[in-house]
């Protein structure tokens, strides 16, 4: 197709699910046995770190966790409380998407895989 990336449906969800999606990682293997370009994960918030590890280990190369994401930003945004300064309470959020960036990245094995100085 001359697609530079694919995005795979393994399971995998968008948002906050009450139960905890389950990957289909024999589908995923043979997705990534098919295709040789780089595959996506959309959907990875809620996912343990055993899914995630394995459907890096078979081939993802990009799992979005947006949920994971907003809801540091909106729990950061509360911790201030109702009558902090706006500075304050948008410096929180951005303190808590930090904490949880760093978390989900160390979560998906990827602690100093890159090397920041490579940044444009």
């Amino acid at each position: 197709s001359g697609a530079d990336t694919l995005a795979v449906s393994i399971g995998n969800v968008h948002g906050a699910t009450p139960v905890p999606p389950r990957l289909d990682l024999a589908r995923l293997e043979a997705i990534a046995s098919w295709t040789g370009v780089p595959l996506v994960l959309h959907g990875g918030s809620g996912l343990d770190d055993a899914q995630l590890r394995d459907a890096i280990a078979m081939g993802i190369s990009k799992v979005n966790v947006n949920t994971e994401l907003r809801t540091a930003y909106r729990d950061g945004l509360m911790r201030p409380g109702p009558n902090a300064e706006l500075a304050v309470v948008l410096a929180a959020g951005r303190t808590a998407v930090q904490a949880a960036t760093r978390d989900t990245i160390d979560r998906l094995g990827a602690t100093g895989l890159l090397d920041r100085a490579a940044w444009p």
